[in-house]
């Protein structure tokens, strides 16, 4: 099991972000997800502004809005060099209609 990141080992992570745009912003875990206002596309090209982490509780800011991502119970922060868009697996059927 892996051990959890106190914010003071995730702040520096986090430093790094200050000044970049946002390409893409993507919720993998859907069921834990407090509230989506506006959609995460909206988000896109907006340039992250400030940074800080509270009590495993990540806050991000661009000029017009302010992003959590809650770690408490979970989740870890690791910076990818790359990264691609989550896919369903090839060849399985999410969900049908009729």
């Amino acid at each position: 099991m892996a051990t959890i990141q106190s914010a003071a080992e995730i702040a520096p992570l986090l430093e790094r972000l200050k000044g970049k745009k946002i390409a893409t912003l993507q919720v993998l875990g859907i069921n834990s997800l407090k509230s989506v206002s506006p959609l995460p596309e909206a988000l896109v090209g907006e340039e992250v502004t400030e940074v800080d982490v509270v009590e495993r509780i990540i806050n991000m800011r661009t000029a017009g809005h302010r992003i959590s991502f809650d770690l408490q119970r979970t989740g870890r922060v690791v910076m990818l060099e790359s990264a691609e868009p989550y896919q369903h697996v090839a060849g399985r059927v999410c969900c049908t209609i009729g």
